[in-house]
């Protein structure tokens, strides 16, 4: 993955959900063998609904994730203006 595809995924979902997706990716392969053209690809193509279902299925687990989730993001937007 390149620096712009990891600030793209950062810049899409913060830091610790990009970080969480790489690593469900990660031992998605490391258990498989499976191996991608782009894993930003991979990522955003399956990675993201997975992220999601787990949340789904364990949401107590998340709660302070989603909370420094939620104030980076809007963090984020204060400094670009919006």
């Amino acid at each position: 993955m390149t620096n712009g595809e990891y600030a793209s995924l950062v810049g899409k979902f913060g830091e610790s959900d990009t970080k969480r997706l790489i690593e469900i990716l990660d031992n998605y392969k490391g258990s498989t063998g499976k191996t991608y053209k782009s894993d930003y690809r991979a990522i955003l193509s399956w990675v993201t609904d997975k992220l999601k279902k787990e949340r789904e299925q364990h949401p107590a687990a998340f709660g302070d994730a989603l909370a420094h989730d939620e104030l980076e993001q809007l963090a984020r937007k204060k400094m670009l203006g919006g």
